[in-house]
């Protein structure tokens, strides 16, 4: 139910229960990000207005990023460029609000800064301010280029009232980069004379981070009310629901995929304010020796560092077993806002720009493997199979995945930015099965040919176990050089007029009776 209570935590981690007292202020409005109308206010800038909305309460939020929801804050501050964002309620709050609080994780560059402001107001044209109050912590004019601010942000309403307007208001120079203030958020607090009340999970629950693998049992939390006699209701939320999911009434929680949540516990009295308790549950696959499996849940890629730059090198992954594979990279990093591998996109006017990553061999699969990958965003990276160029692998952007079989012990692959940024989140590899064993030839290893001569294409064979010839299969024919002989998909060559060496290769790929075999032979024209 009350979702918005759920970024209290630090990265969605430590909450600790809150309680309502007596004669004492509680927050009685709170505005989160990503709010429930995040589906429809993806925003990629700062020079938008959009509205946010918890609950039946919305606000307008003008000159805020939220990076169509890739963070879980929202960002204000552009380069080089002044700009005023602020925040407001669209209609007038029912209660009398005693202060409102701004949860700020990041603040930079705070000499840029030329006020913060919280603008009280009888109507929403702001025409009739009741009063403007500063932040507690001041912040213009007081700190250096080099001061950062990480905090809450109080301003203290001297005449509270009923029916007014709230407008947060933030007025920047421009800045040496986009976003340098964080905004996690914004919570309106109002005085209360009601019994006290709190919630909680346990001290063993409370804030705490559940690691749950694929198969594992977990005992539910359920969450208790102090004191026991208070009139009113618990329920329970995830902020996650399509990962795990929370019975509203019971607490009980279940498992629908990967991921991670948090499962906020509320009480609703039937007089006074809201009480509410967390935890974080992350659920993740079980380790599996007959796979390898790279997640960036896990931790697969953190061999790139926390540094937010694109790197080349040699990089070890680390898979779901503990196994670490050295990948050669190129314009590759790692995202530090839940993208995972990043991987540069392709340029039309730089044909160096594009990133990726090449794996090495695997010994565990001496049939070759399938190589799954889940990318974010619908940004889906190039998938190929390296020195088989034809090898094609399928796309399904509905469920954010790419596939491609690899049907060789000696197999790898190559995996590469897109059209736009490919954000990689994990990548899978399982093992082929065993399929009948088959050996290609060509009637020649070697033709030599007068520039100019004729020449018939051989036709490449492929037997099975039995030596017996296998008719049907499709084979897939490359040239080394084709200045020197070029080959079509039918094995049919077409030679050049010059002097010089071709080396004609025809691929089985495999299917599901038969493995992947192949085989060569060399062209050379010479002068009469």
């Amino acid at each position: 139910m009350i979702k918005h209570l759920r970024f209290f935590m630090l990265n969605l981690l430590v909450l600790v229960s809150t309680a309502v007292m007596a004669q004492n202020e509680t927050v009685w409005k709170s505005l989160t990000f990503p709010d429930e109308n995040k589906n429809n206010n993806k925003c990629q800038n700062y020079t938008t207005t959009w509205t946010a909305k918890i609950g039946d309460t919305t606000w307008s939020v003008s000159d805020f990023n939220n990076n169509k929801w890739s963070w879980k804050h929202i960002r204000c501050g552009r380069k080089n460029n002044n700009s005023v964002a602020s925040i407001m309620n669209d209609a007038a709050f029912t209660e009398a609000v005693t202060k409102v609080v701004v949860k700020i994780s990041e603040a930079k560059q705070l000499d840029k800064v030329n006020s913060i402001n919280l603008v009280v107001a009888k109507d929403k044209a702001c025409k009739d301010i009741v009063e403007t109050v500063a932040g507690i912590e001041t912040v213009a004019g007081s700190f250096g280029k080099e001061t950062t601010f990480a905090d809450d942000l109080t301003f203290n309403i001297t005449a509270p009232a009923k029916n007014l307007f709230y407008k947060l208001v933030i007025d920047m120079k421009g800045g040496s980069e986009n976003g340098f203030i964080h905004v996690d958020a914004v919570n309106y607090y109002a005085g209360t004379s009601d019994t006290s009340t709190s919630l909680t999970f346990g001290a063993d629950v409370d804030g705490k981070t559940f690691i749950v693998r694929e198969g594992d049992s977990f005992a539910d939390k359920t969450a208790t009310v102090t004191p026991a006699d208070a009139k009113g209701s618990i329920s329970y939320a995830s902020d996650n629901e399509e990962a795990i999911s929370v019975n509203p009434t019971t607490g009980a929680v279940s498992f629908l995929a990967f991921g991670k949540a948090t499962i906020t516990a509320t009480f609703t009295p039937e007089k006074g304010y809201l009480g509410s308790s967390s935890y974080t549950i992350a659920y993740r696959q079980a380790a599996d020796p007959t796979k390898v499996l790279f997640d960036t849940n896990e931790g697969a890629f953190n061999s790139f560092g926390n540094e937010n730059g694109y790197k080349d090198g040699e990089f070890d992954f680390v898979d779901l077993n503990g196994d670490s594979y050295t990948f050669t990279v190129h314009n590759a990093m790692l995202n530090n806002h839940g993208g995972g591998l990043q991987l540069k996109k392709a340029s039309t006017s730089d044909a160096t720009a594009q990133g990726y990553a090449v794996s090495p061999t695997f010994s565990k699969f001496p049939y070759g493997y399938r190589v799954t990958v889940k990318y974010k965003d619908s940004n889906a990276p190039e998938l190929k199979c390296v020195n088989y160029s034809d090898k094609v692998a399928v796309t399904d952007d509905a469920n954010g995945t790419i596939t491609m079989d690899v049907p060789f012990a000696d197999g790898t692959f190559k995996l590469l930015g897109g059209s736009q940024v490919a954000y990689v989140q994990s990548i899978e590899l399982t093992p082929l099965a065993k399929k009948e064993a088959t050996t290609m030839t060509f009637p020649q290893e070697e033709y030599t040919l007068n520039i100019g001569e004729e020449f018939t294409a051989p036709k490449a064979t492929v037997k099975g176990e039995d030596g017996k010839t296998i008719e049907g299969l499709t084979l897939l024919y490359t040239s080394d050089n084709e200045n020197i002989a070029v080959v079509d998909n039918t094995g049919e060559v077409l030679l050049g007029d010059k002097e010089g060496t071709a080396t004609i290769t025809a691929y089985f790929y495999g299917n599901e009776k038969y493995a992947a075999c192949q085989a060569s032979y060399k062209i050379k024209l010479i002068k009469k």
